[in-house]
């Protein structure tokens, strides 16, 4: 150990427990309040007025000739402009990454193309459900018996 370690060990008092009655436990406990206020800086800066209430901000106003779609609670929008969802064969999902730059024709020929493995994928996958939920049935009427 170094010695500035075992100076730094040696230099910290015992606790005394505060609920004694001891004059040094009195000390303690009178001096602590007074250390707090000592180390509490009392030049803290205050808050100006225009802190106290400060502007709010808020968003401007709607532009009333924006192409923007409103949509009305309860009221469907479909999302063709983002392209078509892919079903991958593991049952997740994605999308075409640059959709937005395909021309109408490249669209109309990825909207048929994926419709179609969708399709078959959303087959495969449903039958592969029912052919787990099937083994897991078997599997608690043999854990029954």
């Amino acid at each position: 150990m170094s010695s500035t370690t075992e100076s730094f060990v040696a230099s910290i008092p015992d606790p005394v427990p505060m609920s004694s009655n001891t004059p040094a436990s009195q000390r303690q406990q009178q001096e602590l309040p007074q250390q707090i206020q000592k180390s509490e800086p009392n030049d803290l800066p205050t808050a100006t007025s225009s802190e106290k209430n400060p502007e709010i901000l808020q968003l401007p106003p709607a532009d009333p000739n924006s192409d923007i779609p409103k949509l009305q609670f309860g009221q469907a929008m479909k999302l063709d402009v983002l392209g078509p969802i892919i079903i991958n064969t593991d049952g997740t999902t994605r999308r075409i990454d640059n959709w937005d730059t395909l021309t109408e024709q490249e669209k109309e020929v990825t909207w048929r193309r994926i419709r179609k493995r969708n399709a078959e994928r959303r087959e495969m996958l449903e039958a592969k459900y029912k052919e787990l939920s099937q083994q897991e049935q078997v599997e608690d009427v043999a854990t029954e018996e």
